[in-house]
């Protein structure tokens, strides 16, 4: 889980590999991520770098396959 702010975080659902958002204690229904039309293992982390002048970079952590 990640937090873009008080009541905004990123959740990542690593079997299916997407990352849903939940803003103010409700999921959004669609994910913000699929990544399923990747070829991977899963999803296995998930990082925000806040950025003063500009959005926040979000960084995935994915497996591969080999």
């Amino acid at each position: 889980m990640a937090f873009l702010g008080p009541n905004d975080k990123l959740v990542p659902d690593g079997k299916n590999g997407k990352v849903y958002r939940i803003l103010n204690g409700q999921m959004l229904k669609e994910p913000i991520i699929d990544l399923n039309s990747f070829n991977m293992d899963g999803l296995i982390g998930i990082a925000i770098a806040k950025n003063q002048n500009g959005p926040p970079y979000v960084f995935l952590y994915l497996m591969r396959h080999q």
